[in-house]
Parts: structure tokens; C-alpha cells; sequence
């Protein structure tokens, strides 16, 4: 294993996972995400600015949605964006080529 480089601004490396809250009753969170099962975490790697975003499910779309209007709205585009690579991103979506024109 290297040394990993550090990143050069805020926004730069971006951490995300989805995380189950199961079993609602134990954690006892329904209270507060009625409906909502999964959370969506995001944390910045240069400031460990974090946040979470409660989702309904953990669909690539639902996930997509999320960040871009609770992240990319406000905070930009982060230039690396990493995850655990579960199933939640490895959506073909992600695989399909975009043209300038935002056409698949």
C-alpha cells in the first residue's frame, strides 16, 4: 500500500455510502425518518465536513437525486467521489457513456 495524496481543496475528495437503519425499533429513529429506511452519508476528506440524507430507498435514481440536490446544489461538483463499491453505484447507469449534450 502507498501513501495516499492529500486533497488539494474542500470538495476535492468525497466520501459516500448508503448505510440500512435496520431494525427500526431498536435504533429507534422512526420518529424521525418516518418512512425512510436508508441513509445516504457524505464526508468530505480535506474538512470531514459531513452530512446525511435519509432516503426511502437505496435506488441508483433515489441516491442521484439525493446528492444532487442536497450536495451538488450547494456545495459544487467534487472532482473524486469514493465509495465501497456496493451495488448502490455500480448501477449501469454509471457505466453508460454521456454525451456533452446530457444524451445516453
Amino acid at each position: 500500500r502507498g501513501l495516499r495524496s492529500s486533497p488539494l481543496f474542500p470538495q476535492y475528495t468525497l466520501y459516500v455510502y448508503v448505510l440500512s437503519v435496520y431494525p427500526r425499533k431498536k435504533l429507534r429513529i422512526h420518529h424521525w425518518l418516518p418512512g425512510n429506511t436508508y441513509i445516504l452519508t457524505l464526508q468530505d476528506d480535506l474538512t470531514k465536513y459531513s452530512m446525511g440524507i435519509a432516503l426511502p430507498n437505496h435506488q441508483f435514481n433515489t441516491i442521484a437525486e439525493a446528492f444532487v440536490t442536497n450536495f451538488v446544489c450547494t456545495h459544487g461538483i467534487p472532482q473524486t467521489i469514493l465509495t465501497d463499491q456496493s451495488t448502490d453505484f455500480l448501477s449501469k447507469i454509471l457505466n453508460e457513456p454521456i454525451s456533452p449534450t446530457n444524451q445516453r
